[in-house]
């Protein structure tokens, strides 16, 4: 168990409904530790868990959630780095994470994780320069970053991410001129 960070007992989440979770995620690994179909469940529960936690609660185990998923994703992703489910799941991860620090004041944290977000998703996209998705994510996450520059009273750093957003928006909507969510990117 040692190799699977976020299942032993010093890594676990300190919410107890969250360590409670990370109990039964040591046992079902400590049978299977690189089973990644296993670990791309525990992924998806805490991402889950997560989700339903109120992220306006200090105490509430949405961040514990999305950590322990981080570090699930993170050894998933380590099985097999050409794995592009696997970088994409890291990716959302640290999506997830961004706002939640946002709301909780730590933009450094946030910026860090929307940063960390950008190198995988600009990886993907590199391998597949023609995916619709992985443009998309990237434009979000420009869009995310542009905003968090904002409140930290970044405006060259914001504005750069915002052209970059505006640009990747621009090539998704000429590809398909009928797609409202890429307009809607193009509006905000």
């Amino acid at each position: 168990m040692d190799g699977i960070p976020g299942t032993l007992a010093a890594d676990r989440p300190s919410h107890p409904k969250a360590n409670k979770r990370s109990e039964r995620d040591s046992e079902a690994l400590a049978k299977e530790p690189a089973n990644a179909d296993w670990l791309r469940d525990l992924w998806t529960a805490r991402i889950k868990a997560g989700d339903l936690s109120d992220p306006a609660d200090p105490k509430g185990p949405a961040l514990d959630e999305y950590r322990a998923a981080r570090a699930l994703a993170e050894t998933i992703a380590a099985m097999d780095p050409m794995n592009a489910n696997a970088q994409c799941d890291l990716a959302v991860t640290h999506e997830k994470l961004g706002p939640l620090l946002m709301m909780r004041g730590d933009t450094a944290g946030a910026l860090a994780e929307y940063q960390a977000a950008r190198a995988l998703e600009e990886t993907l996209l590199r391998r597949d320069p023609t995916s619709v998705d992985g443009k998309w994510l990237l434009a979000i996450n420009h869009t995310y970053v542009g905003e968090l520059h904002l409140q930290r009273h970044e405006v060259d750093a914001a504005l750069a991410d915002f052209e970059q957003a505006r640009a990747l928006a621009d090539e998704l909507a000429a590809a398909d001129p009928t797609n409202s969510d890429k307009k809607q990117l193009l509006a905000a």
